[in-house]
């Protein structure tokens, strides 16, 4: 569930991906810190693959995109927290998402899973700042991501669809 970040469909995904990756990163780590940009990519990579899992279980899906879509929906939601415009980024997102689901061969179920956990990640980031609310901060990461490989393992897809 989380490898599936790493591998890519070639080296223009890969490309795309990492550039993707440089410039949100660029922003959010020196926002966030290490960890916790570490931990917002890959819970939100993990989201993706929960989101594939139940909603297209038969599909096999390579890229990061599912953790990039997290970090642009954590960026949107931080950002609109501090006040910043957070159009563009909302603009990149839309555009986007609704390529992914215009265009084949392009998993919207990954980048719907991402953006839903990216923005719960940063809503819990964003209400646990203070020092003494880290090991919150920490706990909540820690049952989210549980929650997710709950979800995962336990629940039939035809429950979800239908």
């Amino acid at each position: 569930m989380l490898t599936v970040l790493f591998v890519h469909g070639g080296f223009i995904h890969l490309a795309l991906n990492m550039l993707a990756l440089w410039m949100l990163g660029q922003i959010l780590e020196p926002m966030l810190g290490r960890g916790r940009y570490l931990a917002l990519y890959l819970i939100s990579g993990l989201g993706g693959s929960v989101a594939v899992a139940i909603l297209d279980p038969g599909a096999a899906t390579v890229g990061a995109s599912g953790a990039l879509f997290g970090m642009m929906a954590a960026l949107l939601i931080i950002g609109r927290h501090v006040g910043a415009n957070v159009t563009g980024i909302l603009v990149i997102l839309v555009i986007n998402f609704v390529f992914g689901v215009v265009v084949g061969g392009i998993s919207w179920q990954a980048h719907l899973g991402g953006v839903v956990v990216g923005a719960i990640i940063a809503f819990i980031y964003t209400r646990t700042r203070r020092r003494e609310q880290r090991i919150w901060q920490m706990v909540l990461l820690a049952a989210l991501t549980v929650l997710l490989l709950v979800v995962v393992a336990f629940v039939p897809p035809a429950l979800i669809l239908g």
